[in-house]
């Protein structure tokens, strides 16, 4: 079992391409991080599209696909305030980027919509972003 910076049991398969990771999910890649990116830097897709709220959350949520959470940890782990998280959460639910999976008690449980379009757009965007970055290994030619 590999274990690192980065390394999660959750995710289905890494593909290691020097010091970044792609997550892939039934053959489609669905998050692309930097080994060396520490909580809550700017990933590759937050530094094209824009370091936004709602890239904020759809980044988190990518790379912890598995898993549901609650507003507050979506919030946290995205690195942004709770109540900027209100202010953004319907538009999320409206476009059906996020879903509910389960509740207990007066707390709901949210996890990405890995069947939304838009996601699995932002999902291929982001590994296609670390394929262009990534450094290219050389191939040299055995002498022998």
């Amino acid at each position: 079992m590999m274990m690192g910076v980065g390394y999660s049991p959750r995710w289905d398969y890494i593909i290691n391409m020097s010091n970044f990771i792609a997550i892939q999910i039934s053959g489609m890649i669905v998050s692309c991080h930097s080994t060396i990116r520490m909580t809550h830097e700017k990933s590759l897709l937050l530094g094209v599209l824009g370091d936004t709220p709602q890239l904020r959350i759809v980044d988190f949520l990518l790379g912890h696909y598995r898993y549901d959470y609650s507003k507050k940890e979506i919030a946290e782990g995205a690195g942004i305030a709770v109540s900027t998280l209100y202010g953004v959460w319907k538009e999320l639910e409206e476009l059906e980027i996020v879903i509910q999976t389960r509740a207990y008690g007066n707390t709901r449980l949210f996890k990405i919509n890995s069947q939304n379009s838009l996601v699995k757009s932002l999902a291929k965007m982001d590994m296609d972003l670390v394929e262009l970055t990534a450094p290219k290994k050389r191939i040299i030619a055995d002498p022998s």
